[in-house]
């Protein structure tokens, strides 16, 4: 699926706690993006390790783990 258009409104970010020695590991390979949160909230229920959080919210947790690399 090519993920084409976000709407900072709508859209949810999902993440899973993890350790790592770069922000590939640590962010990258460990957020997805969903187009709204009825599609992020049915991920997040099949897998309680996730976190959903709003587009901007993990835009800022990825920017804070780039700033400790």
């Amino acid at each position: 699926m090519v993920f084409k258009e976000a709407s900072r409104v709508t859209g949810r970010c999902a993440t899973t706690g993890s350790t790592g020695a770069d922000i590939r590991e640590v962010f990258c390979d460990r957020v997805n993006f969903y187009a709204t949160p009825e599609l992020a909230g049915a991920a997040a229920a099949a897998d309680p390790d996730l976190a959903v959080c709003s587009v901007d919210e993990g835009w800022a947790i990825g920017k804070r783990l780039a700033d400790l690399f």
